[in-house]
């Protein structure tokens, strides 16, 4: 436990979190609480992987490299018992971005996108922003906890000619793990009525005991047909600067449809380090996770 117990200082190395308080709030004695921002050092496989490429002194156009796709498929599979294959990986600059190349790739300017209300705020600013019309329907709280409202849901679906459902699974902010109940039964909805789901699962690997975390591609393989999951080392492994992502697109259709809008966008090209650091993270990493939670 050793490397959780040092204390690092991160004033003055143009962090957000801990650089922007004083700017934001007028006054710099506050602890900055508002981010998904560890200041924990992150795994030491880490650093050495970006160490090593640094020291070779060239930083020319790389490629994918099939370690990189083998340490994925190994996560996903080992950490949360979703069976991928190479093709059905597409590596993004980042979550929110790639939502976006979502919208824009299977909806139109005027379409209906539901989330859920709370939930991360950026998701409503890219359904806005792209000049889609955003649905909101309200969590309902039982028991101390956040539940989807499916009665809400399924009349805002038919009512407002939804296209897309955006997911956050597991939940930010309000914490919930869904469960396999749950989400079969948002499954159930989507197929019902032939929406498209986005299911935001970066901080799949951020669960504690005795909460289990089921991803929407183990729910119910004729919904991995229209089901867009997207995910990233990032949050996990406090590697955010990296700007590295993963989108788990299983229909064939889609994912050719998806990485062409990246083209069309000039996003293709992937930051090597977030490449590097994603791949040291799930070669090196699950010791550190373990200490971690």
């Amino acid at each position: 436990m050793s490397e959780f117990d040092k204390k690092v200082s991160r004033r003055h190395t143009d962090s957000v979190k801990w650089d922007s308080i004083k700017e934001t709030y007028q006054r710099d004695d506050l602890l900055p609480l508002w981010v998904a921002d560890m200041d924990f050092l992150s795994p030491a496989g880490v650093k050495k992987a970006f160490e090593n490429y640094v020291s070779q002194g060239l930083f020319g156009y790389s490629t994918i490299s099939e370690k990189l796709y083998h340490a994925v498929i190994n996560w996903e599979k080992q950490q949360h018992q979703v069976s991928l294959t190479k093709e059905h990986i597409v590596f993004t600059s980042g979550v929110l971005s790639s939502l976006a190349v979502a919208i824009q790739t299977f909806t139109e300017p005027g379409d209906s996108v539901l989330i859920h209300d709370p939930v991360y705020p950026p998701f409503s600013a890219i359904v806005e922003s792209n000049h889609r019309q955003l649905i909101r329907s309200q969590l309902i709280e039982q028991n101390n906890k956040f539940m989807m409202d499916f009665q809400d849901m399924e009349k805002k679906i038919v009512e407002q000619q939804v296209k897309v459902v955006i997911l956050c699974n597991p939940h930010n902010p309000g914490g919930r793990v869904w469960t396999k109940e749950e989400l079969s039964q948002l499954s159930e909805l989507c197929l019902k009525h032939k929406v498209l789901l986005f299911s935001d699962e970066i901080h799949q690997d951020l669960v504690f005991s005795t909460n289990h975390f089921n991803s929407m591609l183990t729910i119910d393989e004729t919904l991995s047909q229209s089901l867009i999951t997207f995910t990233s080392a990032t949050k996990t492994f406090n590697l955010a600067a990296i700007k590295n992502s993963m989108v788990f697109i299983k229909n064939p259709k889609l994912k050719e449809q998806f990485e062409q809008r990246l083209l069309m966008n000039q996003q293709q090209d992937i930051n090597t380090f977030g490449l590097i650091g994603t791949q040291a993270a799930y070669e090196t990493g699950r010791e550190w996770l373990s200490q971690l939670l």
